[in-house]
């Protein structure tokens, strides 16, 4: 008869066994397991009873199963629907033959029941279990593939996320339409609104709206590039030192990125206004990223650490929870296989990679800005624009002082930069307080001399046009007296402090007042700095509180001290160290000539007259001399005991082939001996001199008491 569906024949089938119909989770399946209530069937009756059903692939025979256990035997249909009829027609079908006893007798009749079921041609949960069982190969292969994911379709991502970061395709202020409609409508308004201000008024507003951390106040001299031409001949007034060094930024921004250029001085001169300026008048258009070293060290750990510099460069997504989770993973691992998985990396190398990802993204930028040259004669053009197409990446508070225990993110971020500069990716600039940080990117970049920036503070000209400008801003009299104007000058030209200064006469002060509390000031700071609050605190420092008195006590009566005489003396006796410590904090500043030290100045202008006060306290000057004292006392004692050594060896030897000690103090021995009488008269003297310093001073702490 035909099919409900019209298609083929249907069949019918005779049941011969007791079908059991259930709603177990039991599913069809082309393999047949027949369980044998009784004597095994043999092979050639179980193909011909099931053959009927569909073509059989297999039949695997009978093997040893455990007491109580019923053997069976596996038939593999080629379709299942063969194995389906052959369960419903032939399940519990009971065969009686004699044929089917082995150990019975001859012709005795036996009986089998024959129980179908489906069997799955895999195991349950075969794949879960392998991969569980072999963590060893498991691991290993699900980190490759979750690093190849991560560089097939995350990196893509975030080297795009970086390029607009750089080329501002995601903010707002720097489309067309914006800069349209503010040029057209606020820029106009805030004109007509200032238009009606007086100068004095419009000085005023400026100045509050200026950042004065890292300025001088938007004093600052033309910007100079050498593509235009002058016109007119510098003004003698304008400070040298900071054109020197405008004029070196643009030579490095102008020529084929071969080194890094590393713009070095006091906090507070100014570093960070100059480079905007110059970048933002030179070309408007030019590609700059910032890092911000100390911000990134705000972060309380590493995955912050690690946020916050791909925040910086525009670095996203950041799976920043996916680095506690691998540690987990690598603990775990390290529990079950006896070793790390691989999916936790240092901080060091992921550092690494965000930046990586970065310098690709540069890269990507100065390939998209390459035009094709159009003319063969226009080659020295087009390797012009080239340079212009390279973004300027400048690196803000670069300094160890900050690092405390992540000094890894310095070197990581030394090793970048000269891998910048040495492909031809992008100029790097890098700001720092002082010069000792330039040590670190000297070892990133050793095949190439460093371009180093100095610069200064202001000299008295340019701060008293300073002072002058902010109290007229401040709507006070810009006309100073004589006798003020030596006071301004205590401060020397460190911004900072002139800062503060007009600050202070802005608050009602007077300028003398105000310098003498900044004075005050600064030696209650230097105090702590230089000597720390007790024996435990002045441990932790990098100098002795003898080195630091003996540099304090000569800079309180010179302007400068040579280098190599404060380096080779008590109580540095060569300890190098020491005087860069003493840099690092601030307290004094070394002047270089061609990378050589040559002298030690104090770190601050102001620092000449906290000295001379720390100096001129009786109290204070009479404790730091009496451990001074005591210090070049001992000193000196061991000099004299060395040579009370070398002369009893001296005596031990004897007459020697010129003569002995004992005879006119002649020969190589003799020489030796008054050698080292001269030098035990010169230790003994001065340690009578120290001695008799020492009682003086003592007294005069009694007097005191």
């Amino acid at each position: 008869m035909s099919t409900w569906y019209y298609l083929g024949q249907a069949h019918f089938w005779r049941v011969q066994g007791r079908p059991w119909n259930e709603d177990l989770n039991r599913f069809p399946s082309n393999i047949v397991k027949i369980e044998f209530e009784g004597p095994d069937v043999h092979q050639e009756i179980l193909y011909d009873l099931l053959r009927s059903y569909g073509r059989i692939i297999d039949i695997t025979k009978p093997g040893p199963v455990p007491a109580g256990t019923l053997r069976s035997t596996t038939v593999t249909y080629a379709r299942i629907s063969s194995a389906v009829l052959a369960r419903n027609c032939l399940h519990g079908m009971t065969i009686s033959d004699a044929t089917l006893s082995s150990s019975g007798a001859a012709g005795a009749p036996t009986k089998t029941r024959l129980n179908f079921t489906y069997e799955r041609p895999i195991k349950a949960h075969a794949v879960r279990d392998w991969l569980t069982s072999h963590p060893r190969i498991v691991l290993p292969v699900v980190a490759f593939l979750l690093g190849t994911l991560t560089y097939t379709i995350f990196d893509p991502i975030r080297s795009f996320c970086v390029q607009a970061k750089v080329m501002g395709w995601f903010d707002y202020k720097q489309w067309r339409i914006t800069r349209f409609l503010r040029r057209n409508t606020l820029d106009r308004l805030t004109f007509s609104i200032r238009a009606g201000e007086t100068p004095a008024q419009q000085d005023s507003t400026a100045a509050e709206n200026e950042k004065t951390d890292d300025t001088l106040g938007g004093i600052t001299s033309p910007i100079i590039d050498p593509r235009i031409p002058s016109k007119a001949p510098t003004n003698p007034g304008e400070w040298k030192e900071r054109r020197e060094a405008e004029q070196a930024i643009c030579d490095y921004l102008c020529e084929s990125p071969n080194t890094i250029a590393i713009l070095h001085g006091p906090q507070g001169s100014g570093k960070s206004k100059m480079l905007s300026h110059i970048l933002s008048e030179r070309e408007p258009e030019r590609k700059v990223l910032t890092l911000d070293v100390a911000e990134i060290y705000k972060a309380t750990n590493d995955s912050g650490l690690v946020t916050s510099l791909a925040k910086q460069t525009g670095y996203w997504p950041v799976f920043s929870f996916l680095s506690s989770l691998n540690n987990m993973i690598d603990l775990a691992s390290m529990g079950l296989i006896g070793q790390k998985a691989g999916f936790s990396s240092s901080i060091e190398t992921q550092l690494k990679e965000v930046l990586e990802v970065v310098g690709g993204a540069l890269k990507q930028i100065v390939r998209s800005d390459d035009k094709p040259s159009q003319r063969v004669d226009n080659a020295p053009r087009q390797r012009e624009e080239n340079i212009e197409a390279m973004p300027v990446v400048v690196i803000r508070n670069f300094a160890i002082k900050n690092a405390g225990k992540r000094e890894d993110l310095l070197t990581v971020l030394a090793d970048w930069a000269a891998a910048l500069v040495e492909n031809r990716v992008a100029h790097v600039i890098v700001i720092s307080d002082n010069r000792e940080n330039m040590r670190r990117l000297a070892k990133a970049l050793p095949s190439r001399p460093l371009a180093s920036i100095a610069l200064a503070d202001a000299d008295p000209a340019t701060a008293l046009s300073f002072v002058r400008g902010k109290l007229a801003a401040a709507g006070a009299s810009p006309d100073l007296t004589t006798d003020e104007i030596s006071w301004i000058n205590r401060l020397g030209g460190r911004a900072s402090d002139l800062d503060t200064l007009t600050h202070k006469v802005r608050n009602g002060s007077s300028i003398k007042d105000a310098v003498e509390d900044i004075i005050a000031r600064g030696v209650g700071e230097l105090r702590k700095a230089a000597f720390g609050d007790d024996e435990d605190d002045a441990k932790n420092l990098a100098w002795t509180r003898e080195q630091a008195w003996g540099v304090l006590q000569q800079l309180a009566k010179h302007d400068e001290i040579p280098y190599a005489e404060v380096l080779l003396e008590f109580p540095f006796k060569g300890d190098e160290s020491a005087l860069r410590g003493m840099e690092h904090a601030e307290l004094i500043s070394i002047t270089t000539i061609d990378g050589l030290p040559v002298c030690i100045k104090p770190g601050k202008p102001v620092y000449r007259f906290v000295f001379s006060r720390l100096v001129n306290d009786p109290i204070f000057h009479a404790v730091q001399d009496i451990a001074f004292n005591n210090k070049a006392i001992a000193a000196e004692e061991k000099t004299i005991q060395q040579c009370e050594d070398e002369m009893l060896k001296l005596k031990t030897i004897g007459l020697d082939t010129g003569g002995s000690i004992w005879s006119g103090w002649s020969g190589a021995a003799g020489a030796r001996a008054a050698y080292l009488l001269g030098k035990m008269k010169a230790s003994q003297e001065k340690l009578e001199r120290y001695e008799n310093e020492v009682k003086n001073l003592k007294k005069i702490l009694a007097k005191s008491v």
